[in-house]
């Protein structure tokens, strides 16, 4: 596997490039502890890589049913590489590094418009950090890099309001409820008293996840790392999760809006030591045979992309059937292998409950990007 990456210091929201691949095992090689899904929502999934490891796990295993959409853009609004996507009810809203504004489409391909103004004036941005939806305002939120400003607009594209954030560098915001955000951000000096904070715009404090580890600014090498696709928010039945760069526990909201821990995926010797971290000065050569977590979740899965953070080891993948109460064979390999139409292999970027989607990107200057819709399990 070919890893690329970038960084620089104290640049927010840097990627580094990683190819998506996953891996196999047999089911007796997995350990696996779970609690009662009925009396104890909290469970537990224990990771072990196999020796020897299987084929790619067949698409047929987790979904019944796909189809592609072509992409519909006019010259002027073409999309460029894709950052990240937001899908509300019949439409996708795509930021990408084309005109650098938010195209929206409908999920049968078909542009509709193209918002955002580009720019360092008001309601402009220059740069975007993060993207994130309100679907019962209908209202998208635009992160702004160097101004710290969240700038919102309607689906119909239309600007509503801006408002300056109080947030330091590398720190991302996904909307929670009403007109509250979630702010995400690891330590880069080592004294951060949270990784997760629930606040309101003007700043104030409503809850947060703690940071657990700590260090002194001596040993800070101030840089900000993040990996392209490593997502730290996934929503799933309209409840904001949430999922740190270390700490492997998801968190959710419970019914009195409280954050609570749902789930935690363990890792056990393939997990990066705490001193090994890249925002400390340490060693590159701890991180070898060291993974970090992708994850998202379905109506039944739980997926998880288990990804190496040196070049010179495979990428696995997994889930978890809720239903069985399972983990299911790890697997090495691109992503599930398309037996349903012998298709593009697929991985999901994007679920809403049991749909799954993946961007298709094209093979060549005069092909657009495709959208591959999954039906999951």
């Amino acid at each position: 596997m070919n890893d690329k990456y970038y960084v620089a210091p104290f640049i927010p929201l840097l990627f580094l490039l990683a190819l998506w691949s996953c891996a196999q095992t047999s089911k007796e090689n997995n350990s696996v502890t779970v609690g009662n899904l009925t009396d104890d929502p909290f469970f537990r999934i224990d990771i072990n890589l196999p020796k020897v490891p299987h084929e790619a796990t067949n698409l047929s295993e987790i979904a019944h049913g796909v189809k592609y959409v072509a992409f519909s853009s006019p010259k002027n609004a073409q999309l460029g590489h894709i950052f990240d996507a937001l899908f509300a009810d019949t439409l996708v809203f795509i930021w990408h590094n084309g005109s650098r504004q938010i195209a929206s489409y409908t999920l049968d391909g078909v542009f509709i418009r193209s918002f955002g103004k580009i720019g360092r004036g008001p309601g402009e941005y220059s740069l975007a950090a993060a993207i994130s939806a309100n679907l019962p305002e209908r209202h998208i939120y635009i992160q702004s890099n160097w101004d710290r400003t969240i700038h919102t607009y309607d689906f119909e594209g239309k600007y509503v309001a801006s408002k300056k954030i109080k947030a330091s560098n590398g720190e991302s915001l996904a909307w929670h409820r009403d007109s509250l955000f979630v702010q995400f951000a690891e330590p880069v000096i080592g004294d951060e008293e949270y990784v997760f904070i629930e606040k309101t715009l003007d700043g104030d404090t409503i809850q947060g996840v703690p940071n657990y580890f700590t260090w002194g600014k001596e040993k800070s090498s101030r840089v900000i790392y993040s990996f392209f696709k490593r997502k730290a928010f996934y929503r799933f039945k309209e409840k904001l999760n949430l999922k740190g760069w270390y700490n492997d526990t998801i968190y959710t909201f419970n019914d009195e809006n409280r954050i609570v821990p749902k789930f935690f995926i363990d890792l056990s010797s393939l997990k990066l030591p705490d001193e090994y971290r890249y925002e400390l000065k340490s060693n590159p050569k701890g991180r070898k045979g060291k993974y970090w977590l992708n994850v998202n979740e379905s109506n039944r899965f739980v997926f998880i992309g288990i990804e190496p953070y040196t070049e010179d080891c495979s990428c696995y993948c997994t889930y978890y059937d809720k239903l069985q109460q399972e983990l299911k064979p790890i697997f090495r390999g691109k992503m599930f292998r398309n037996d349903l139409d012998e298709g593009p292999d697929f991985y999901p970027e994007y679920i809403t409950d049991s749909i799954a989607y993946s961007f298709i990107e094209p093979s060549s200057a005069d092909e657009g990007y495709k959208l591959m819709i999954v039906h999951l399990k």
